[in-house]
């Protein structure tokens, strides 16, 4: 008999909602979350193996998708791309533009001015 995963990732769903809390956390890493999780860090990367993900990837995205909707908030059109950044864990400018280029196709000013309201 073949046995069938079930339908949820209750490890997935518990390791997405810390991510989610912890965000803006520099620290937030697998080790950390594993730790706050009681479990290896090895089973957490095969729970997102399992999700056709890993967890630098999960984060990463996570807080790009966060910092462009940042990005066209009215109420950040006088925050800095850098500060915007910090909030989500980019402590690194020069990596938040790299990362956020690769993924929207323009830095992030570039995509403010583009879709924002500035």
């Amino acid at each position: 008999m073949v046995r069938k995963r079930p339908p949820t990732n209750a490890l997935f769903g518990a390791a997405t909602a810390f991510i989610e809390d912890h965000l803006g956390d520099p620290a937030l890493s697998p080790a950390m979350i594993a730790d706050n999780l009681f479990v290896s860090v090895r089973q957490l990367h095969a729970r997102f193996r399992a999700e056709s993900t890993t967890v630098g990837t999960y984060i990463r995205g996570r807080r790009l998708e966060e910092m462009r909707h940042a990005l066209l908030e009215p109420r950040n059109a006088n925050v800095s791309v850098a500060m915007l950044g910090a909030r989500f864990g980019f402590h690194d400018a020069s990596h938040l533009s790299k990362a956020f280029k690769v993924r929207y196709g323009m830095s992030p000013a570039m995509y403010r001015r583009t879709h924002g309201w500035i």
